[in-house]
Formats: structure tokens, sequence, C-alpha cells
């Protein structure tokens, strides 16, 4: 039988699933992001050099979103982890299950990573039952 392994990534939240043909085994581990450390300091909602609404943006303001930091640190930790796992484990092919901007990232840090085929799925199934997980991952 043919082991899988089933990554489910949002920014914020991962799920890792073991699957055997086409059905769902067990949840190996979930995470979040407060778990793994990741936080950022938020932005001010007003930018510029004199920190005044709707003033220009100056050279030294941040140019990156918190969010989209955290997103990028969360996706190679998830990555890292993922590649624990193979470590240990004989799967023959890796499903991640992702929004696009996730997937996105989850593919740069997993080509690096692994040297298992990677079917893409981009939807965002965190929160979802086993269920709809497993219809859209064997579909």
């Amino acid at each position: 039988m043919t082991h899988k392994l089933i990554l489910i990534v949002d920014s914020k939240f991962a799920k890792i699933y073991r699957a055997e043909g086409l059905q769902l085994k067990n949840l190996i581990s979930e995470y979040t992001s407060d778990e793994l450390g990741v936080n950022h300091k938020k932005q001010s909602l007003r930018t510029g050099f004199k920190k005044q609404a709707g003033g220009m943006a100056h050279f030294f303001d941040p140019h990156n979103e918190a969010k989209d930091l955290e997103r990028c640190d969360f996706s190679k930790k998830i990555a890292k982890i993922a590649k624990d796992i193979l470590k240990n484990g004989d799967f023959s092919e890796i499903i991640l299950i992702a929004s696009p901007k996730v997937l996105n990232l989850m593919r740069k840090y997993m080509q690096k990573i692994v040297n298992t085929e990677i079917k893409e799925i981009a939807k965002d199934l965190v929160h979802s039952s086993e269920e709809q997980i497993a219809k859209v991952a064997f579909s």
C-alpha cells in the first residue's frame, strides 16, 4: 500500500495527515503560528515620514506587511517539519493543499527539501472536515 503525506496549510494553521490508498488514516499533527513562534510587529495605520494620515511614504518605512512576513516564516517552518516527517516515514507522494499565496511559498520551500512527487491543490481547507479533505485530495 502506498503512503501519502497530506499537508493542509493556511497562513496561521497547518494540519498534517497520513493517507493510505484513497483514505485518510490519521492526523499526524496540527500547528498554529503562535505555537511555532511566528509573530511580527504589526504596522500602524499611519505611514509616512511624520506619521501623518495620508502622508507620502518615506524611504525608511517598511516595504513588507507583517502578515506577509508571518505567512513566509510559517510556510518555511512547516516545510522543515514536513522534511523531518519525510525522513522518518516512507511516503510515495505529498499532497499539498493550501490557499494560493501560501501554496506559492510552500512550493518554493518544498522543492529545496524533497525529491518526492508533490501534488498541489489551491484551496483553503484548514477548517474543513476530514471527509471534505479526502474528497478534494483524492479527486
